[in-house]
């Protein structure tokens, strides 16, 4: 498996809180899902510096889309970021995603490679539902009859998912997408709500999010098996025989009894004769 801090660094600049009103290059749905296909790629074959600059960069892009979000590929995208997380053992974040996930659409289908019996799909089924919440007798701030939404879903005050990334889209009166940030939680940017208003009311041009499409959302995700060299044994050298040398035998030892006299005691002499 091939990752990095750098890899963990890119993903978590992902999902800091923030409002982004300038201009930016518009991005649409088909883009998207050509996008997410290039990840499952990545993902399979385990390159995850490949897929985390991708994810970066699309959900930087996803701020951009040119109509309200489908709540479909919102959960694939959140899916495949919580996987990223789930591969660098990071599981606080990869349960956020997961959240995001589920609360966007919770009838994504799996990929067979993510069946019910494989820990990353059994750690998501695990992450309890988060809760709505949202600061007390506030307001959103938008162009008259505007609409804010919300992961796709329509919004009539400030409410989100606590310890979830959350999209958050502001359109005018036509449906025109004039606003659009990242947030993760319940913390709004002060220049989007307001304590002086009213709850919005659906626009008449939202007939509501679009059904999930399983056939064009289903992750073609499939993990590869490294491609390894073919593993070429050397011929063994001949090598010469080895002439056994015959153990060399030392010549038969005659041993010789060693016959020990004791001396007899010694006469005494003339000094030592008694009186």
């Amino acid at each position: 498996m091939r990752h990095s801090a750098p890899v963990v660094a890119l993903v978590l600049c992902a999902i800091a809180p923030v409002a982004q009103a300038q201009t930016c290059t518009p991005y649409s749905h088909t883009e998207w899902l050509a996008d997410m296909n290039t990840i499952d790629v990545s993902m399979g074959s385990l390159d995850l510096g490949a897929a985390s600059a991708k994810l970066d960069t699309v959900r930087d892009r996803v701020r951009c889309l040119n109509a309200v979000v489908s709540p479909g590929h919102l959960a694939r995208f959140s899916r495949q970021i919580s996987l990223l997380f789930y591969f660098v053992q990071d599981t606080d974040n990869a349960n956020a995603w997961a959240m995001t996930s589920k609360t966007s659409e919770p009838a994504l289908p799996w990929p067979a490679d993510l069946d019910a019996s494989h820990p990353f799909h059994v750690q998501v089924d695990a992450v309890p539902m988060p809760n709505l919440t949202g600061p007390d007798a506030t307001y959103f701030v938008v162009p008259k009859k505007g609409a804010v939404f919300a992961n796709g879903q329509f919004q009539s005050v400030p409410l989100s998912y606590a310890e979830t990334p959350t999209l958050f889209q502001v359109t005018d009166k036509r449906g025109n997408l004039v606003n659009a940030w990242w947030q993760d939680g319940a913390a709004f940017p002060a220049s989007v709500v307001t304590t002086e208003g009213s709850a919005l009311s659906a626009p008449k041009w939202w007939d509501g999010p679009e059904p999930l499409n399983d056939v064009l959302l289903a992750s073609n995700l499939t993990f590869q098996t490294p491609e390894r060299p073919e593993l070429v044994r050397e011929a063994p050298i001949p090598q010469p025989p080895i002439e056994a040398v015959p153990d060399q035998i030392e010549p038969d030892i005659e041993y010789v009894d060693d016959v020990s006299v004791d001396d007899p005691a010694p006469e005494p002499g003339p000094s030592q004769e008694l009186p």
